[in-house]
């Protein structure tokens, strides 16, 4: 179906709203499901993620270099991966670390202390919002081995561990931690309530010690105890957020510098049950070629394929879970010369699940301006309307 957008009303043409309030009361949906253009802001992510063939190479036992344009689903498939680690409730599960770096300068190349650091304050903060999910791996410890995770979080984490843990106490909800070490990280699994106050107590009951100066050995002693004491299988470093800067975005070769130094060590690493999963712009490909890529051809590599089909259901999924499994499809609250709602909304929009979202956004918004108050079927019009703004943002 063609949609003429000469034919789109001039009264639609205006900033686009939010359109939440309008999903939430006009049409009864829990939330907005496409808000959040951005997955690592979206706490409803893992409900209504749809499948890609790559995904498995995301959580399988090996390192691989995974890539995308941006908005291409990169940051979606790092969420995918760490809540599909997560949801066996006991057992050595992959253990998944996000590597987020905070920034990123034109020197991007890390020294080899400052790399061990940031890996080992990585794995802190994985550590501590795990725990609290699972409260029993921390409660289960001999005291000696309580000791050393207790010293190794205080020593790594961005705030003294008592700060982190008064929040637990408080709230009893380890979202809260999330919320300030890695926003992406929300299970679906609720923790053991009655464990968590015993958590908190368990955790404050030990006087941290210094930490050691050395980077590597911190981040040694840390995995060793997630592997052994702690009960988790590999871990996977998620390396993800390097084409978030200015100066990456526009240089990928800097954000490529950045991740050489992942490289450098990944056969040391997986030697000892470690995996390098790097979600990377499709831009970094051709130059880790010559650097990299010729020398190592056994890296398991893929692009992020999404084909027409996978994105119109990806608006299905998300309309599914937000009208709490009322309706599958844009198609049930439109008008009966509309079907097909998701197939039309992908053709015209780019093939990428960001760009598709903001489509969608687009054409709620039209629709929800030009309800004005009253309910309204879904109309070609609006999609024509939205297509407008969609093009001119």
């Amino acid at each position: 179906m063609s949609v003429d957008l000469a034919n789109a009303s001039e009264e639609t043409h205006l900033p686009l709203k939010n359109s939440t309030h309008f999903l939430q009361q006009r049409l009864g949906f829990a939330f907005n499901p496409f808000l959040h253009e951005e997955a690592s802001a979206d706490e409803n992510l893992g409900d209504y993620l749809v499948g890609l063939e790559q995904f498995a190479l995301a959580w399988g036992h090996t390192s691989a270099l995974i890539y995308a344009p941006g908005g291409g689903g990169k940051t979606a498939m790092r969420i995918y991966t760490i809540r599909s680690c997560w949801l066996g409730l006991g057992g050595p599960h992959p253990f998944p670390v996000s590597c987020i770096p905070p920034t990123i300068r034109t020197d991007a190349a890390l020294s080899a202390d400052a790399f061990w650091l940031f890996l080992a304050r990585s794995t802190a903060a994985a550590l501590l919002i795990g725990l609290a999910y699972r409260p029993v791996r921390f409660l289960q410890l001999e005291s000696g081995q309580a000791q050393r995770v207790v010293d190794l979080l205080n020593g790594l984490l961005p705030a003294p561990l008592a700060h982190y843990v008064d929040i637990l106490a408080d709230t009893l909800e380890p979202r809260n931690l999330a919320l300030r070490l890695d926003r992406a990280f929300r299970l679906r699994d609720e923790p053991n309530r009655v464990q968590l106050p015993q958590l908190a107590s368990a955790l404050l009951g030990y006087r941290p010690a210094p930490l050691s100066l050395d980077s590597r050995q911190n981040w040694e002693d840390l995995r060793q105890l997630i592997q052994t004491s702690l009960g988790f299988g590999p871990l996977f470093l998620l390396l993800d957020g390097l084409d978030g800067f200015a100066d990456t975005f526009h240089h990928p070769e800097i954000a490529a510098r950045w991740l050489m130094q992942f490289l450098r060590y990944e056969a040391e690493l997986q030697a000892t049950g470690v995996y390098v999963k790097a979600f990377l712009s499709s831009e970094v490909r051709p130059l880790l070629q010559d650097d990299y890529l010729e020398d190592h051809p056994a890296l398991a590599q893929t692009e992020l394929i999404w084909t027409p089909e996978l994105l119109a259901e990806m608006i299905r999924r998300r309309v599914y879970v937000a009208s709490r499994s009322r309706a599958g499809s844009l198609d049930a609250f439109s008008h009966h010369n509309l079907r097909d709602v998701e197939t039309i909304l992908v053709s015209q929009s780019a093939p990428w699940p960001r760009a598709v979202l903001r489509y969608t956004n687009a054409v709620l918004d039209a629709w929800q301006i030009r309800s004005a108050g009253r309910f309204s079927l879904l109309e070609e019009v609006d999609i024509a309307a939205g297509a407008l703004e969609f093009r001119r943002a």
